[in-house]
């Protein structure tokens, strides 16, 4: 038996789906805005379904960042080569920063408001 068995796929797309909900979510409304049903709506899966894989939408961020904070950073990167790493410095390190300070993504998501982000 495998040591690291293959993730399963329906999870992965059914993560991937949340995920990229919430992106678009974030592009449209403040934090506060997002609710799982809107999550659920856009990403065409019931509530049941998002709390099978997640307890909140804090925890979605988080898994989101963690995912693909690496990518997003190379991403930043490769954007610096292009257009001079000075304009970009920022961006990296906030990246660097959110993809390794969970705590401190909670706490800045986590306002009485909810619109900081």
């Amino acid at each position: 038996m495998s040591e690291n068995p293959s993730p399963d796929r329906r999870i992965e797309r059914t993560r991937d789906a949340l995920w990229l909900a919430l992106l678009d979510l974030m592009r449209e409304c403040d934090w506060g805005d997002i609710g799982v049903q809107a999550l659920c709506d856009r990403a065409n899966v019931g509530r049941s379904t998002f709390y099978a894989h997640f307890p909140t939408k804090q925890a979605l961020l988080d898994w989101g960042f963690a995912r693909d904070g690496a990518a997003i950073r190379a991403q930043v990167v490769a954007a610096a080569a292009t257009i001079g790493e000075g304009r970009l410095a920022t961006v990296d390190w906030l990246v660097s920063h959110m993809t390794g300070a969970k705590g401190f993504l909670r706490r800045l998501t986590a306002s009485p408001s909810g619109n900081i982000i």
